[in-house]
């Protein structure tokens, strides 16, 4: 994190400074930082917006500043043009106007039922960004605290989203999501496999276009099952972490042994 001091006239002659801080990257910002990050990704935002809000300065005074002055601020965001990070936490901690409130830190409050039906629709968005399959992700991942998505009505769930939450905060929570993956990936190797790619960008994919394959969870939930069968309602309501540690731990092991 970067002090800059920003100095200005006011008033024809008299001079005013004011003191800035600057992130050096994604996890210096705040939830208000990473909301405009996150709405570069999907509309255009004007300079003097931009500059007011990541920096939290008043829009007159990001007007008074000259291109090359507005010009440096953006560029010294730049890292933001690149959102390839390891985060293991959500930004917004709630959804502003509802109830609703994000996993803990590394999803540690998370069952594995529960990260098994977001990260499915997380996939589906990828494959058909369509705003109804996003806010199926959104319903899954913000609940209320301590809430289990058994616990609500879905449909009733997707309407409430659709009447309080805009697209743009939806679409910052699936481009948060991206992150976390990445994180999982580094996390549970063996599991989580990562692969560049730019559907953060919300192109349309073209035909050329790889459709990423989506992980069959049905199929990993029935491997840490194994002959449990009984058991299996405990299997799906533990820990997500756990069941990674456990399911990415027996992939190297077959890995090796197969050497």
């Amino acid at each position: 994190m970067r002090k800059v001091r920003i100095e200005y006239t006011k008033l024809f002659f008299f001079k005013k400074n004011k003191e800035i801080y600057i992130p050096d990257k994604w996890e210096e910002l705040s939830e208000r930082q990473f909301a405009i990050c996150a709405k570069l990704y999907s509309q255009p935002v004007p300079d003097d917006i931009f500059l007011s809000e990541f920096y939290g300065i008043k829009k007159s005074l990001a007007h008074r500043l000259s291109k090359f002055e507005q010009y440096k601020l953006i560029e010294c965001a730049g890292f933001v043009s690149d959102p390839k990070q390891k985060i293991n936490y959500f930004f917004l901690k709630s959804i502003p106007g509802t109830f609703l409130v994000s996993p803990e830190p590394r999803l540690k409050d998370i069952s594995f039922e529960q990260f098994m039906l977001f990260d499915t629709f997380f996939f589906d968005y990828m494959n058909d960004p369509q705003e109804y399959i996003l806010r199926k992700f959104v319903a899954c991942i913000y609940t209320a605290k301590g809430e289990c998505t058994s616990d609500f009505d879905f449909e009733q769930r997707m309407e409430y989203l659709l009447k309080k939450v805009d697209t743009t905060t939806m679409y910052a929570i699936f481009l948060n999501y991206t992150f976390i993956r990445k994180w999982l990936s580094g996390a549970f190797p063996f599991l989580f496999e990562y692969k560049e790619d730019n559907r953060h960008e919300r192109k349309q994919p073209s035909v050329k276009d790889k459709t990423p394959s989506r992980p069959n969870w049905n199929a990993i939930l029935d491997g840490l099952i194994g002959d449990d069968i009984l058991n299996e309602e405990k299997y799906r309501k533990i820990k997500c972490i756990r069941a990674f540690k456990t399911i990415n731990n027996r992939i190297k092991n077959y890995n090796h042994g197969k050497r």
